[in-house]
Formats: C-alpha cells, sequence, structure tokens
C-alpha cells in the first residue's frame, strides 16, 4: 500500500507554534518609508516577536513588543552598529551589547536577514538573537587564561632557559675546575716526586698510604696488604704511631728522626679536604745530614769569631789598665825614696783603677756566662723605680753627663714595681752610659717613665723605661746583631766598650719576662725601650 505524500508546507498554526517555542529570539520588523516637508523617513515597527525574543530583550511579553520601533527599544537604544545596518537592509550578523540604565545587561548576537524584496527594497527585516553572555564570557576567560597560559609557559620558559644557562655555566666551571684540579694534581705530584732530597708521604685516616714521592721516596719502607692497598712498614709505623694518631686531632710535629744512617727532619701536619674535616695526614721527611754539616760549621765559625771578638776586647780592655799599673808600680818600686807623698797615692790610686776595670770586665764576662747557663742570680722585691733613675742620674751629673743637657720625665711620686734591684741597676746603668758616651758634648739626652696597661695580661700593668740620645746613632745593619755578646756597632771608632754592656741589658731584662726594643738613625740618636711587667700582685 503505498503511502500519501508529504506535504511540504506546515499548517499555519504549526508554524505559529514552531516559531513560538524555538529558544532564538525571532523579531520581525516592518521597514515603512515615509515622505514629510520633501523628506524621506525609515521606521521599524516590530510586526512580530516571539516569547524568546520578549525575554532577551527584557520587554515583559511579545504584546508589549509589538508596534514599536526596534531601534527605539531601550536595550538597542545604543546600538548603533544595528541602526546603521537597518538602514541599509543589508544582510549581516552582530555582537550587540543589551543595556539599560548605563549598564550591559547581556550581549546577543544578532543576524539582520532582509526579506521580500520589491524593486530592491525590502519590506521586512528578520532579526533573531541569540544570548552569546555566558558563551562569551566563558570565551574571555578563555581568552585570559590564555594569555595567563602563555605568559606563564614564557615565564616557565624563561626560567627554563635560564635554568639551562646555568647548568650550562655550572658544567663549563665544573670542567674548568675539573681541568685544574688534574693540573693542579699533576703539579703536586711532579712537585712531590722532584721533592728534594727527601720524601712526601700522605696517609689516611686508616693508616693506608694514599701517596709516597721525591727523590729519596725509596726509604719508606712500605707493605702491601692482602686487599692490594699500602702502608707504612710496621717499624716505622711504631716509631711514629703516637704522632700520627694526634694529627688527625688537628696537631702539627716536627722532629728529627734516624733512618738507616742518616738523619731526616720530619714534618706531620693534618690536610683538611672539607672544612674542618681531616681526611688525610701528610707527612714530609727531608735528609738533613748536609744541613746538619753546614749548621755545625756555622755554629763553629760563630763560637771562632765570638772568641775572636772576645780576645781582641779582652786583650785591648785589659792592656790599657795592664799597661797603667805596670808604670805605676815601676814609678814606685824605683823610685819609691824620692816620690813624694801625693805621687805615691796617685800611683796607687791608678793601680786600684785598673783593678777595678779589670774586676769589672771580669764580673761582666761571667755575668754573661752565668744568664747564658741558666745560673743567674733573681730576687725581685717591692723597689721604687723612680727613685732609682733619679739617684743614677744625680751620680751623672756630677761625672759622665757634666757635659749633656739631661732631661727627666720622670714622676714625682714613688712607682713601684717588683724586680731585682741589681738587675735593675744594671739596665739603668749601661742604657744612660751609653747615651752619655755615644752623645757629643752639650747633646740632649732624654729619660722618661711611663705606666702603661699590658695588652696581654688583664689587670696588669707594665713599666716604659725609655732612653734616648742624640748620639751618633747605630746602622741599621748592625741592629740585629747588637745583643749579641762582644759586638760593638761599626761606627763606633775610637770610643772604648767590651760589647756586653747590651748583652747584659738583654739578659737583666729577660730575667724580669720583659722586651727590649731599639731605634736608631745614624747621625741623629738612638732610643732603648725597656717594658716590665709590674706584677701588681706583689706590691
Amino acid at each position: 500500500m503505498t503511502p500519501p505524500p508529504v506535504s511540504s508546507q506546515l499548517p499555519p498554526i504549526f508554524m505559529q507554534h514552531l516559531l513560538e517555542e524555538v529558544p532564538t529570539g525571532i523579531v520581525l520588523v516592518q521597514v515603512q518609508f515615509t515622505t514629510r516637508d520633501e523628506l524621506f523617513t525609515t521606521s521599524f515597527p516590530i510586526v512580530f516577536a516571539n516569547r524568546a525574543a520578549a525575554h532577551i530583550l527584557d520587554c515583559g511579553d511579545t504584546s508589549a513588543l509589538l508596534g514599536q520601533d526596534i531601534r527605539a527599544l531601550p536595550p538597542l537604544q545604543h546600538a548603533e552598529e544595528l541602526h546603521d545596518t537597518l538602514q541599509l537592509a543589508i544582510g549581516q550578523t552582530l555582537t550587540i551589547p543589551l543595556q539599560r540604565d548605563q549598564e550591559v545587561r547581556a550581549i546577543v548576537e544578532l543576524h539582520v536577514s532582509p526579506l521580500a524584496r520589491h524593486s530592491s527594497r525590502p519590506t521586512h527585516i528578520l532579526c533573531s538573537f541569540s544570548d552569546v553572555t555566558d558563551l562569551i564570557q566563558t570565551n574571555d576567560a578563555l581568552l585570559q587564561e590564555k594569555e595567563e597560559l602563555e605568559k606563564n609557559i614564557a615565564t616557565r620558559t624563561k626560567d627554563l632557559q635560564e635554568f639551562i644557562d646555568e647548568i650550562r655555566n655550572e658544567l663549563r666551571e665544573r670542567r674548568i675546575l675539573e681541568a685544574e684540579l688534574r693540573m693542579a694534581e699533576q703539579r703536586y705530584r711532579s712537585l712531590a716526586r722532584n721533592f728534594p732530597n727527601g720524601a712526601v708521604v700522605l696517609l689516611d685516616s686508616t693508616g693506608h698510604c694514599l701517596l709516597c714521592e721525591g727523590e729519596l721516596a725509596e726509604i719508606i719502607s712500605l707493605t702491601v696488604e692482602e686487599s692490594g692497598k699500602v702502608r707504612l712498614d710496621t717499624v716505622l709505623e711504631d716509631r711514629i704511631k703516637t704522632e700520627l694518631e694526634e694529627a688527625f686531632h688537628g696537631k702539627q710535629f716536627s722532629f728529627e728522626l734516624q733512618l738507616g744512617s742518616e738523619p731526616f727532619s720530619v714534618h706531620i701536619v693534618p690536610v683538611e679536604i672539607e672544612q674542618r674535616k681531616i681526611d688525610a695526614v701528610m707527612m714530609v721527611l727531608q735528609n738533613i745530614h748536609d744541613f746538619k754539616t753546614r749548621q755545625e760549621l756555622e755554629q763553629e765559625r760563630e763560637m771562632t769569631a765570638l772568641k775572636y771578638r772576645f780576645v781582641t776586647i779582652a786583650s785591648h780592655e785589659l792592656r790599657t789598665p795592664l799597661a797603667g799599673m805596670m808604670l805605676s808600680s815601676g814609678i814606685l818600686r824605683r823610685y819609691w825614696d824620692t816620690t813624694s807623698e801625693d805621687d805615691k797615692l796617685e800611683a796607687i790610686r791608678d793601680i786600684i783603677t785598673g783593678l777595678d776595670r779589670m774586676s769589672k770586665l771580669v764580673d761582666d764576662i761571667l755575668f754573661v756566662g752565668k744568664s747564658e747557663a741558666g745560673k743567674l742570680p733573681f730576687h725581685p722585691v717591692k723597689m721604687d723605680i723612680a727613685a732609682l733613675c733619679r739617684e743614677y742620674l744625680d751620680e751623672c751629673a756630677k761625672g759622665i753627663a757634666l757635659r749633656h743637657r739631661t732631661i727627666r720625665e720622670l714622676p714625682s711620686a714613688p712607682l713601684l714595681i717588683f724586680a731585682d734591684t741589681k738587675l735593675l741597676q744594671l739596665i739603668v746603668n749601661n742604657l744612660l752610659t751609653n747615651a752619655y758616651k755615644y752623645s757629643s758634648e752639650g747633646s740632649e739626652v732624654r729619660v722618661s717613665l711611663r705606666v702603661e696597661d699590658s695588652p696581654t695580661s688583664l689587670g696588669e700593668q707594665n713599666v716604659i723605661v725609655s732612653v734616648q740620645d742624640s748620639g751618633i746613632g747605630i746602622p741599621e745593619e748592625d741592629i740585629p746583631n747588637l745583643f749579641k755578646s762582644f759586638t760593638r756597632a761599626s761606627n763606633v771608632g775610637e770610643i772604648q766598650g767590651t760589647g756586653l754592656g747590651l748583652a747584659m741589658v738583654e739578659r737583666a731584662v729577660e730575667q724580669h719576662n720583659g722586651r727590649i726594643s731599639v731605634r736608631s738613625v745614624v747621625g741623629k740618636g738612638t732610643t732603648f725601650e725597656v717594658v716590665l711587667p709590674r706584677h701588681l700582685r706583689e706590691i
């Protein structure tokens, strides 16, 4: 049975129902032309609108729309683009914001389609509305997310590139560092391998040998264990076991060791590979046979020079008083009966002066000998050092200081110190005597005493004795040997002296745990400064 043919035309009621129910807003406007005062005007009254259009345009029901010019609807009053499109009667799709009270309520996509063209003029225009607010907001959000994502990607890309660059730089620096380390290791190994007349040994915390190089490396007896590791021979390891153990706790050692028939100097030092972590110990051995031979020869030369200086000075210092004593005694022996009493007394005084001079020389030599042997008597007592200086200066003023200007910078009140009286007298006596002896007539000698807090002992004070002259000065090259026995400056000329005075002063100062220093300019003068602890607890 053949089915009835399908009609392509819907009944009007169905078409109207369809237009009413679709979610898309549909508005049909009529194009009306009017003439007034020879001017054409166009209006676009609404002839049909479905419920969706009324809802989208926020105009209540559809009856409120009919007859109104679509351009006059409040949501579309400012839609200039729609106004222009209607005037031109062209088909176009627009995106228009719907406004009310200057506020955008929604965004619609509007399709404008001219209908029923006669003589190239449309009679109606179909406007279909779709609310695309959510779509646009979603699209805007997606665009914003896209921008943020692109920005994040750009940032991450930049960070990643910077990270890659840093890694490349680190790798480059590491390669350079590794090359430098390899070069340094080669240099150190070459240095150790060519270490002259000795050996360099590196040991880890287990006692295994990491390195053994040097010209005499073969003298180090090594033992190879079953594991293949190398360690020092048991005999050698036992001889330095204590030093090696303590070296891993940060201590250093230097000593001499006999290996075979040769003497060796041994230096053991900890090696810190990481900060505050001792990973290894280095032992440096060097044959010192030639050095000890040279040292012994040098000591022998110094002793010979010392003996020569002693003999030279002693003979010179003894010859003068001996000659005077022999002359005086010869006169008395030959001409006793014809010599007046005054001449006899003068001759006897000359003999006594010579004996005193010889006795002082012998006493000075004995003083130096006792100090070098550690047998110098030391009996400290509480005393006034300012009074001692004034007393000696008063004695000098009657003799050796008569032709000099002495400036005293001494405290008027007692300045107490715990010291050996005899040694302190020796210090002041020798320094002042030298100041006057090596200065020209009329020159200035300045003596000062002052007290300062000790920089090394909390609550302790030091007394500083300063003697400054304007004499011949001391050549700079002579100062290092100035306090050695029988040593005198090279510019003293004919001025008499034994070369023992300053050696005695230095030893007397050292007995008090003090120190002595000298500053000098040739032709301008010399300043000696002695620093002595007061020992306040004893005062």
